[in-house]
């Protein structure tokens, strides 16, 4: 063989070795290797050969290899179709500056200890196909990388895993929204063992945006907790998550209205707390910001259980004079850290009869549910009409600013 004829041969070799790492090199980057073996399992699980999960959460040590875990998707749960929007829903373009897709992110803290309890998330609630259609993108926030296999994007914000900086991580997560999501209509904020109903709440956002444009509109949607004994208060229920606009919190960027600052004059130093006396200074009335259907109480005496097995046929009938939810209607729900019988409440939420309904109880900080049957008693709704009846519009200009002046505000971590 001649000399250029062994050339040519030489590099026709290496071009070939290099054509072939160039193509690896851009498969993994396309679908990383943990997404990649999950949604093998996911595929694999949806088969219909699969091995029920277990509703506790896995511990630390067991997790080392969740992707090869022989917990699998539960075969009963498959992915439902897409819900239906409202006939009546705005058209993308009458919402100026606001993306066709995500409709919402979902910031679900988490940290170091708890970190495994987003494994359950996503073989549960988080599987879905508003998932897949990318109307929901979910991230776990956390203070730093945990270098460990997860089925969300981990967000780095700094702080630490300490409790005393939870409300430093949730302003920071606020300003990272901003960030990577600025055209995206809407915030979820919520804990690592909330359970959140994506079909309900994709309704819910499409009706809110029959009257509200999240771009310009400050609104804001959680669990309005009242509690204390000498001073009494309304506050939000971290448990069950929170949603915020786009157009709230660019407000509050702008208007230096921060979680941090707020923190040492809130009750239990944290951000649910802290995010509360914005509300009462930002709303006239609790009932401008309180939504029935994001759920946080306990149902302590729920017998879920004996409910389950009984077909929910042994669920006490309702009194009349109380406010009530339909229970296959709550959007998110605080499972208490995967308690055993709110988890599994949760995920039979949408096996309930329409005439199971559930009531929150201030005092006890506890939910019940009962049997509707009497016409006269009324149940909350999300519909579009009912929203219609009582959504207020509050835009920037509404706002008598500034809204508080440190230090002048009043101290509320003193009082119970």
């Amino acid at each position: 063989m001649k000399n250029s004829d062994l050339k040519i041969a030489r590099y026709l070799f290496c071009y070939t070795i290099f054509i072939s790492i160039l193509s690896i090199l851009m498969f993994l980057k396309m679908n990383p290797i943990g997404d990649v073996v999950f949604k093998r399992k996911a595929e694999q699980t949806f088969s219909g050969n699969t091995k029920s999960y277990s509703n506790e959460c896995p511990k630390c040590s067991e997790c080392k290899n969740v992707a090869d875990s022989e917990n699998q998707i539960n075969d009963k749960n498959p992915k439902k179709d897409l819900p239906k929007q409202n006939d009546n829903n705005k058209d993308d373009d009458v919402v100026p500056k606001m993306g066709k897709k995500p409709l919402c992110v979902i910031f679900l803290h988490t940290c170091g200890a708890t970190f495994d309890r987003l494994v359950t998330m996503k073989k549960t609630w988080a599987y879905s196909k508003l998932v897949d259609h990318k109307q929901f993108i979910i991230e776990a926030v956390i203070s730093s990388p945990v270098k460990r296999w997860t089925p969300f994007h981990q967000l780095a914000v700094g702080c630490n895993d300490e409790r005393i900086f939870t409300t430093c991580r949730f302003q920071n997560a606020y300003e990272k929204f901003l960030e990577k999501y600025p055209n995206t209509p809407w915030l979820f904020t919520a804990d690592d063992d909330t359970w959140i109903d994506l079909d309900n709440l994709w309704i819910y956002l499409n009706n809110l945006m029959e009257i509200h444009n999240p771009m310009t509109d400050i609104v804001v949607k959680g669990h309005a907790n009242f509690e204390g004994k000498e001073k009494k208060l309304y506050f939000l229920h971290g448990g069950s998550g929170w949603l915020t606009s786009n157009a709230y919190l660019r407000f509050a960027m702008k208007n230096n209205i921060n979680l941090k600052d707020l923190q040492p004059y809130s009750r239990y130093r944290q951000p649910d707390t802290s995010q509360s006396i914005v509300l009462r200074k930002l709303y006239n009335d609790t009932s401008d910001w309180d939504e029935y259907h994001i759920q946080g109480f306990h149902c302590r005496h729920c017998e879920t259980k004996k409910t389950l097995n009984n077909n929910w046929k042994t669920v006490p009938e309702c009194e009349e004079g109380r406010k009530y939810g339909r229970l296959n209607d709550i959007i998110s729900f605080h499972t208490i850290s995967l308690n055993e019988d709110n988890l599994k409440l949760a995920e039979n939420i949408k096996n309930a009869p329409p005439d199971i309904l559930y009531h929150r109880i201030d005092r006890t900080q506890e939910m019940t549910i009962c049997r509707k049957t009497k016409e006269s008693i009324t149940v909350e709704s999300y519909s579009l009409k009912a929203m219609k009846a009582k959504e207020k519009i509050i835009t920037e200009k509404d706002v008598k600013l500034p809204l508080y002046v440190l230090p002048d505000v009043e101290d509320e971590s003193d009082t119970r």
